[in-house]
């Protein structure tokens, strides 16, 4: 059946008239056909597709969070002191942002810790054994690589001016130093690595290929700085002219699994592969889109000899040689170009067309931005969430949903920052302290927040309780300059009315001394009191707005009164003064008109309710002695 078919480098089977079969597209005869070819496109896709690489961004930041304990090992100034280290010393979140990142993109993240040592030279003379600090000879050495030793200035001969010192070569040794600064977390470029992978028992050797730059500078000798700051056993690898092979466990390896019918020997999968197809489609786009910029946005501008006398033309291939007119016409160019505003003549007439120029053929946007986030859906990232378009209402489902499809990458993380701490801490030889990072709440926070005010509308809970995650921390001072607010509002209203003159005929003006109808009953200072302000009870509101969103709604009959009212955004937003039986006619209302069968009694329980029906969000609720009153359309299924 397959005697006449080829095999690609994944071991698809592939027809001799393979674009026939509709799954062997065009597209994977393009796809890399080796690993670390596809390690080079991946790096080459995070380079020259933002789009692509701040969704992986942002995915990863979204699981970076504070670093928390674990256990009881340490007391509090101790966690607070490793915890200020890992995170502003060694700069581990910041590291786990890229480690997150190279493993979404490239698929792979390689990370070691470099510890730092103090190098020594080493003198045996005379059956003696004396060192010295490699630093107190400053930049005055040279290094010998075969030799394995460092050429100096003699230090014995101490009797000499030193740069009358004869110079000898020294032997060095590597002593552990717990300077604490200068342990630096390292990554490792993945295309540089080798990984050999027992494929019984899954125990896996790291190996690196020295930087071809790195490897001539050790060989060269300079910089020096490049020898000083380099462990021995690497220098000795360099020497040897071998590949380093790292100890076990001494390498971080985060890496995108994917299932075992793909298998690259230890290595992860980087996400290209798995989405080629949809990256291509973006790509031909794209460059149909590039080729029209360049071809036909811009027309092909041609002259010509007007030889037709029906048009006022000359036969003029008998009377001028078409050379000297060709030579004619490209110096009037010329001379056109160095001074626009110059007069031309020419003893013969002239034809001008343009070719081309037909930009309407450009993918049009609607086509690119579909392709777009195709491309990011396939790489798991929400399209939803890269726009900013996750409607408020189904922002806490989705958020969780997210969490769930990307477990994974938090608890790698999570173990990247468990590996790290614990290695420092071992090479400190102190305590250990179980630290990871705190799991993402941000769903469990916006469902938290709202049950606490809806709990706090039913009275069930204290409103200190429901205000604080919002930033309020005294709800009794806040009532307080709430009414204040309303207050110099109402004042503010009065002495504006007080202030427009009433014109009449012949432009004078008159004071309105008529006493009103119902005058306000005085409190018991003898002033008026804006508390006692009779509203009505039944009937329209008064100032109920009519708009389209209010049209979305069943109209109110229940009375009261429109403090405030606007527009945010998509959503309506409406502040009643209504009491609470106000409201709860309000939501029969809402509940006859199909809004559920409980409105009325999740608003009597919570004074709280969110409904949405026919395409519209409405939430109602009851906030002492006043209602708040919202409408957003949706989308609907």
């Amino acid at each position: 059946m397959f005697a006449n078919n080829k095999t690609d480098s994944f071991g698809l089977y592939f027809e001799d008239k393979k674009f026939n079969d509709p799954f062997m597209l065009r597209s994977n005869a393009f796809i890399p056909n080796d690993f670390y070819t596809a390690l080079e496109f991946a790096l080459y896709l995070a380079i020259h597709h933002p789009n692509y690489t701040q969704a992986a961004r942002r995915t990863v930041a979204y699981f970076i969070t504070d670093l928390s304990f674990v256990g009881k090992s340490g007391d509090q100034g101790e966690r607070d002191d490793w915890k200020d280290y890992l995170t502003y010393s060694l700069e581990l979140l910041d590291a786990a942002l890229i480690v997150g990142m190279e493993a979404e993109l490239l698929g792979n993240s390689f990370v070691r810790i470099h510890y730092p040592f103090d190098r020594y030279l080493v003198d045996r003379r005379g059956g003696k054994f004396r060192q010295y600090a490699l630093s107190a000879f400053g930049d005055d050495i040279t290094f010998n690589l075969d030799k394995m030793t460092y050429n100096v200035p003699d230090p014995a001969a101490s009797n000499l001016p030193y740069d009358k010192r004869p110079r000898i070569d020294l032997e060095f040794v590597d002593r552990k130093s717990h300077d604490m600064s200068r342990i630096r977390l390292r990554r490792l470029n993945p295309l540089r690595m080798r990984i050999n992978m027992n494929m019984i028992s899954g125990t896996t050797e790291y190996i690196y290929q020295f930087e071809e730059v790195f490897r001539s500078a050790v060989q060269q000798g300079t910089p020096i700085h490049q020898i000083n700051e380099t462990p021995m056993d690497m220098l000795k690898a360099i020497k040897n002219n071998q590949d380093f092979k790292f100890n076990p466990g001494t390498i971080f390896h985060l890496k995108s699994d994917f299932i075992s019918g793909l298998s690259f020997s230890g290595w992860g999968i980087p996400n290209i592969l798995l989405n080629y197809n949809n990256l291509h489609q973006v790509q031909v786009l794209r460059c149909i889109n590039e080729a029209v910029g360049l071809d036909y946005m811009l027309p092909i501008r041609l002259l010509s000899p007007n030889a037709s006398p029906s048009q006022g033309g000359s036969d003029i291939a008998s009377t001028v040689h078409m050379g000297k007119w060709n030579a004619a016409i490209k110096q009037l160019i010329a001379h056109k170009r160095q001074d626009p505003t110059a007069l031309h003549t020419v003893p013969f007439p002239v034809t001008y067309q343009e070719l081309g120029a037909n930009g309407k053929v450009l993918a049009p946007v609607d086509l690119m931005q579909y392709q777009d986030d195709k491309l990011l859906d396939g790489f798991g990232y929400a399209s939803e969430f890269w726009h900013m378009s996750t409607h408020y209402q189904v922002l806490p489902t989705a958020i969780r949903m997210f969490e769930s499809n990307w477990t994974f990458l938090f608890r790698g993380l999570t173990r990247f920052v468990r590996w790290v701490s614990k290695n420092i801490l071992d090479y400190l030889e102190r305590e250990q302290m179980g630290i990871q990072l705190t799991r993402p709440s941000l769903a469990d926070d916006l469902d938290l927040k709202h049950l606490k005010m809806s709990l706090a509308a039913g009275g069930e809970i204290s409103r200190a309780t429901a205000y604080r995650p919002i930033g309020i921390d005294d709800p009794i001072e806040e009532q307080k300059r709430r009414q204040q607010e309303d207050l110099e509002i109402q004042k503010a209203v009065q002495q504006e009315q007080q202030n427009t003159p009433n014109p009449v005929e012949g432009g004078e003006e008159i004071a309105n001394t008529a006493e009103p109808e119902n005058p306000p009953a005085p409190d018991g200072d003898g002033e008026e009191s804006a508390d006692d302000e009779v509203v009505p009870t039944s009937g329209l509101p008064i100032g109920w707005p009519d708009n389209d969103y209010t049209k979305l709604v069943p109209a109110p009959d229940c009375g009261g009164k429109v403090l405030t009212s606007g527009e945010i955004g998509t959503l309506f937003a409406i502040e009643l003064k209504w009491s609470m039986e106000q409201g709860l006619t309000y939501a029969q209302l809402l509940q006859d008109a199909g809004f559920g069968e409980d409105c009325v009694e999740k608003y009597e329980q919570y004074g709280y309710i969110d409904r949405t029906y026919n395409g519209v969000n409405v939430q109602l609720l009851d906030v002492f002695g006043a209602a708040s009153l919202s409408i957003m359309p949706v989308e609907t299924e």
